[in-house]
Order: structure tokens, then sequence, then C-alpha cells
């Protein structure tokens, strides 16, 4: 690992001045008098997924802890992944059994394992490319013998732990904050959507069949896609995902009839079968693109706007109307004939109907930058704690 230049008053040095290094083996007959009536917590590499330890997926009796697969430990112990997961850290917070892929560090005194571990955790992606460069599988004992640490003086290990994790702390809170908000938004979402659709009829609306404010509904071309630009983009029921389509992964296909086919801002396609029957979505500013046959085309007539029969065909009542009639014995499945039928209360003034549509559009604007802001948050957070932890055992904190 770099070494570097340190603080007046650290020194680098080797993990096995500072602990006693010891592999997954036979535990000592003192050591197995650890354990209440036999019954051990048992963990392995993959479970020094936190800081702290204080027990894993699985437990083992006295007689598996002597079995020599397992090595025991005490509070406060640093637990390090070296066949599997290697690079993986935890700290004990209880007295338990190590698996073979643990080396267990127990420190002398002179350091503190939350500083140990914080450090390992920081050069945890080095030791895990120098175990992919050896011909032995994981790291060795050997290898955290002599591996180099920068230590300071106990009061700073303290106060740079300290520091570290009222840090991440923050960070960890922004994150909790900002996920809450998104859950409660997407949460209203549904709410909002009922309240304009499952009240029943209201002044000034009226209620028609979709076949009386829309053209025929029309089932979609059958084709086979192709990767290469032989014709117009040919959009299937899987390219569809959470109500958006990605246009630059959509596939080609050749199509004779293109006209007939082709997709144009304010068509509603529906899926027809399959686990995603009945979901809908709607086209704005599409290339070049038809439909495949397990989609069904809607387009709107001049009393309604598409953009408000979109967000009716997310409500609660019409999925209840697609749903009628199935039971566990049929799939649901959505045709032509069954979708004109559909009845659609709205407003007459399409005015009414701009303003429901640009009020569940803000709603939803508002998860999506919510989203966008969690997001960023978790590459916030994944970006701050590398950069945290190389401060501070440079002693920049």
């Amino acid at each position: 690992m770099e070494k570097y230049e340190l603080p007046k008053g650290w020194e680098w040095k080797q993990l096995s001045e500072l602990a006693d290094l010891k592999n997954g083996g036979t535990p000592s007959k003192t050591n197995a008098e650890y354990w209440d009536e036999g019954i051990i917590p048992f963990v392995t590499a993959a479970d020094l997924t936190t800081l702290y330890v204080a027990h894993g997926r699985s437990c083992l009796t006295e007689k598996g802890l002597a079995s020599g697969k397992t090595v025991a430990c005490e509070l406060g112990d640093v637990l390090i992944g070296t066949r599997t997961r290697v690079g993986n850290c935890g700290i004990a917070r209880a007295k338990i059994g190590a698996s073979q892929d643990i080396t267990r560090a127990r420190l002398s005194g002179t350091c503190i394992p939350e500083y140990i571990c914080l450090y390992l955790r920081n050069i945890s992606n080095e030791i895990a490319f120098f175990s992919q460069g050896t011909s032995i599988q994981g790291i060795t004992r050997e290898f955290l013998n002599d591996l180099q640490i920068p230590i300071p003086p106990l009061t700073e290990q303290r106060l740079i732990v300290a520091r570290i994790e009222e840090l991440t702390r923050r960070v960890e809170e922004a994150h909790r904050l900002r996920r809450e908000a998104v859950e409660e938004t997407e949460r209203y979402i549904p709410a909002a959507i009922s309240s304009v659709f499952g009240d029943g009829q209201r002044d000034g609306w009226i209620t028609r069949k979709v076949k009386d404010i829309c053209e025929k509904p029309q089932y979609g071309y059958t084709e086979s896609a192709r990767t290469q630009a032989v014709g117009p983009k040919f959009l299937r029921i899987t390219d569809i995902q959470d109500g958006k389509v990605d246009w630059e992964t959509v596939p080609y296909c050749r199509c004779d009839d293109v006209a007939k086919y082709r997709l144009k801002s304010g068509d509603i396609v529906f899926a027809r079968t399959g686990a995603t029957t009945g979901k809908s979505f709607l086209v704005i500013d599409p290339p070049e693109a038809i439909f495949a046959s397990y989609l069904i085309r809607l387009r709107v007539g001049p009393s309604i706007l598409p953009e408000f029969l979109y967000w009716h065909f997310q409500s609660s009542t019409y999925w209840a109307a697609v749903t009628t009639g199935i039971d566990d014995g049929n799939r649901p499945n959505m045709n032509g004939t069954k979708l004109a039928n559909l009845e659609i209360p709205y407003p007459a003034d399409k005015k009414e109907q701009r303003r429901i549509v640009e009020y569940l559009d803000g709603l939803l604007s508002k998860a999506e930058e919510l989203k966008n802001l969690q997001t960023g948050t978790e590459a916030e957070l994944a970006n701050f704690t590398p950069a945290l932890l190389a401060k501070a055992f440079r002693g920049e904190l």
C-alpha cells in the first residue's frame, strides 16, 4: 500500500505490532467457555457489511466451534474478510464465532478498533485488488501482519472516529429524509388520482364510452424485431418500463405499411396480454416508430385531452374495470372490444381537463425531482465516504 508523509506525532506501524491475528481454527477451551448454553452466534465475511457486528445469519454449537472451522471472538475484536468478500471489515459487538474466511485481529491497546476498522475499510479496494494478483485464494495472515497503518495518538484516533461518524451520520440522515419524502410523494399520487376519478359523477362532467370519444382501438403490427435500422422503431410491451420508453434501446423492424401503424404524439398504447396487461403509455414526440401486435393503440377525438384520458387509465376505477371477470383460472387480457366499451367520466370543459392534468403532472414531476435528488444523495454518500476517510487518515480532518 502507498505510504505518505504523516503529521507530527503519527507513525506507520505494521498491523502485527498493533494486534494479534488469528485465522479460523480450533479455539482454546477458555474461549469455548464464553458461550451460554452451547449456542454460538456465527459470522462469515458476508456478514461484515456494517461497522459493528453482533451476530450473523446462523449459529453453531460448542461442538461446531471446536471443529476447527471457526475462531472465537471477543467484544472489540476486528474481523477481516480474507478468503471471500476480501476487504470486508467489522468489529465484534458480542462474543461470536468467526468462520475460516475471516481473520480476527485482537488489538493490544495502542489503538481503538473503530480506527483500525475504518482504515481497513478505506483501503478495502486495494486489499481486494492485491488478492486478485496472487496465486492463493484471498489474502494471507502474513499479508495482514505486514500491512502498514498510519497511527496517531489515541486521543486523536478517538477524535477522528467521532468526526467520521458525525459527518457520515449527517449525510445518512439527509439520505433518509429525502427517501421518506419520495415515499410520501409516491403514496400521495394514487390518493390524488382517486380524489379526481373516484368520487362518482361531478357537476360539469359527462360519461362516455371510449368508442364514443376515440377512434376504433387498433392492434399493432406483427413482425420480428431487429437491431439493425431496417425500418421504423418497433415499440413492444417490454420497451415500456415504469411508464417510460427509452427510444434509443427500442429495436427496428421491416414494415410495408408504416402509415397505418405510425405512432404520433397523443397516442395511447396498452399492453393486451401478459403480466403488464392493461398498463398504458402516452406517446410524446416519438421518432419514426410503429407498435407491435401485443399492444393496442387508442387515438383520441376532439372532446377529450389524451393526457387526461391517460391519467384516467392510472386510476383504481380503470383497473377495476380491467380485472372484471378475472379469477384464478383466467389470465387477465385487454382486447379492443373491452377497451372500446370502457366508460370514461370527464369534464366537458377542456380547460378543466387541462387544469386536472397540470395538477397531476405537477405531482408526478415533484416525485421525479425528489427521486433524482435521492439518487444524487446516494451518489454523494458513495463519493463522500471514501473522500472523508482518505482525508482522515492523512490527518487532514
